[in-house]
């Protein structure tokens, strides 16, 4: 994967169909994109749906200590937490359960819109639709987990 100075970020469609290959990303570029990506998904849930699956391709090529380090600098250690803890579910890896865990005390006391909430009508709907995961993690959003789950399982299968 390529970042800035060479194309643009990975779309969420590259996310979602991304696989590893032998000796072509670096557990930095991949540190790298997914961050990125964790602060772009703020204004882009096509991107927020697809970062379990991307998440769940790459779990194994990340430097978890350094990647949960760089999260927490950057002010990405709840992002990282929930995705993550939704990887994990989603595709049954426990030890990506317990790299949320790790995560927890960055968790959001306090639960704040993922996105920004243009009406009351949408605030609403965030107040009705946000799964119980997100608001483990201080978030607030107008996507079901039944959402997440079914982007995954899509994906899940091609590969």
């Amino acid at each position: 994967m390529e970042g800035p100075g060479k194309n643009a970020w990975p779309s969420a469609a590259e996310l979602a169909l991304w696989r590893p290959r032998a000796g072509e990303d670096t557990h930095e570029q991949l540190e790298q994109v997914l961050l990125q990506s964790l602060a772009g998904s703020h204004s882009d849930s096509a991107m927020l749906r697809v970062l379990p699956i991307f998440l769940s391709n790459v779990a194994d090529l990340l430097d978890w200590p350094r990647l949960r380090q760089r999260a927490i600098t950057e002010g990405l250690a709840p992002e990282l937490g929930f995705i993550t803890e939704l990887a994990g579910t989603f595709s049954m890896r426990w030890d990506l359960l317990d790299k949320a865990r790790d995560l927890q005390p960055f968790a959001v006391g306090s639960q704040h819109a993922y996105f920004r909430v243009r009406s009351s009508y949408e605030q609403r709907l965030v107040m009705e639709r946000t799964p119980v995961v997100a608001k483990r993690w201080g978030f607030l959003m107008n996507i079901g987990e039944d959402s997440f789950r079914a982007v995954f399982e899509k994906h899940r299968a091609t590969l």
